[in-house]
């Protein structure tokens, strides 16, 4: 989905490589810069919604969030296409950590058990790319 856009192919080529990218015309501060704006108002917007959600704004509101979002972005990145970047796995991967974790509160389980639910989902999907990404198994190191 990211290389279909002219931005999107520029981003990964400054990815791969800054000074290839340079070499071919594409002005990697320029673009560096305006990732970082889009990323910054969009860290805004979810800040104020989980301002709304929460009815204040402490700032360590987010803390609970951060293995979701690490497994998520994990899963989607490993699980529905190896070795790119997957926006709409990503979303699903949310959508689906998002199931469990209501699914996990809705039979009672105590809020601590997510953690390692989460957790297990993300060794999961490690262990899915590394096994099924070539014949020869893992590489460690």
């Amino acid at each position: 989905m990211a290389n279909k856009s002219k931005f999107g192919r520029h981003l990964y080529a400054i990815g791969s490589n800054e000074k290839a990218a340079e070499y071919v015309g594409i002005n990697s501060e320029k673009r560096r810069i305006i990732s970082y704006a889009i990323l910054g108002v969009l860290a805004g917007i979810g800040g104020i919604m989980l301002a709304s959600k929460l009815t204040s704004g402490p700032a360590t509101g987010g803390e609970s969030y951060q293995m979701a979002v690490i497994g998520s972005v994990f899963l989607g990145a490993t699980a529905f296409k190896p070795g790119e970047i997957n926006i709409g796995g990503s979303v699903l991967a949310v959508v689906i950590m998002a199931i469990i974790e209501n699914g996990l509160v809705m039979f009672g389980a105590p809020f601590y058990f997510k953690y390692s639910v989460q957790g297990l989902i993300i060794l999961a999907a490690v262990s899915f790319v590394s096994f099924s990404s070539d014949e020869s198994g893992p590489e460690l190191f």
